[in-house]
């Protein structure tokens, strides 16, 4: 038979993979193990928070206690005073005196009237406590709240301090009064007097000392002021001016006749004499 008679030739069979065996287990996989607590992703914030808490809760505890404490401590300086201003009231002293001892407000408590407001007001101007006053009103309280404003600006040496006090007249004295601090300690600017009032001031206090030398502290634009102060005034009225005195005759300007001859210095220069020879 011809080749292309002939019926095509099958392809060769291929051969199939043996099936594969399959074996199931009876007993479960272990299950992976747990992550420990201190590689979880949180865990240091919660420790972080703790810590937080604890001192916070710290700071809140120690706070509380010395609240308690201090409360208990003023209940006790209360009780003290409380018993010592009984103590003196029972010996014989008058109850506003034996208040004001122990720097005590509420020993005037039993005071009627105007006893017991100069009782507290006494009390606030010693302690300079502007409080010691709540417990009054109107003029008794802004009487009260003058003196203790007056005592806390001269305690503290401060001339600002002086403006809480509203009567011209204290706030006037308040004023000198710090003014005289600042002269003394020679800070003007610490206890904020103003360099012209302060300046006044010393220039005043050198001619009430009767040094004309004291003229020399003050600064030169101002000191003119002073030296005129000198030679204004003739302390005793014996015709020459202390300046006068001090400076050209050299005779005591507190008293009108230095050599002691009968004779005032004042009638000794002008009848052309010696105030210092007899």
């Amino acid at each position: 038979m011809p080749d292309e008679l002939q019926p095509p030739s099958s392809p060769p069979a291929q051969s199939q993979p043996a099936p594969q065996q399959v074996f199931y287990s009876l007993t479960p996989e272990p299950e992976p193990a747990p992550v420990p607590l201190y590689k979880k992703r949180h865990f240091g914030m919660i420790i972080g928070a703790l810590a937080v808490a604890m001192i916070v809760g710290g700071f809140v505890i120690a706070l509380a206690v010395n609240i308690i404490r201090s409360n208990q401590q003023a209940k006790a300086v209360v009780a003290e005073k409380k018993s010592a201003v009984a103590d003196m009231v029972n010996n014989g002293i008058p109850q506003s005196d034996a208040a004001r001892t122990a720097g005590f407000a509420d020993g005037c408590t039993g005071l009627t009237g105007s006893a017991f407001a100069d009782c507290l007001s006494i009390i606030a101007l010693d302690t300079g406590t502007i409080e010691t006053c709540a417990s009054l009103s109107g003029e008794e309280q802004a009487k009260c709240a003058d003196g203790a404003n007056l005592a806390k600006a001269i305690k503290d040496g401060k001339y600002v301090l002086c403006a809480e006090v509203a009567d011209e007249t204290l706030r006037a004295g308040c004023e000198a009064m710090v003014a005289e601090q600042a002269r003394a300690d020679n800070d003007c600017a610490g206890h904020g007097v103003p360099v012209a009032e302060c300046i006044l001031s010393a220039s005043t206090s050198a001619v009430l000392s009767g040094d004309i030398k004291a003229c020399d502290a003050i600064p030169a634009e101002e000191r003119g002021g002073c030296l005129d102060g000198f030679f204004s005034i003739d302390t005793d009225k014996d015709g020459l001016s202390d300046g006068e005195e001090l400076t050209k005759y050299l005779t005591d300007p507190k008293k009108a006749d230095t050599d002691g001859d009968g004779y005032t210095d004042g009638a000794e220069v002008a009848s052309g004499h010696d105030p210092l020879k007899k």
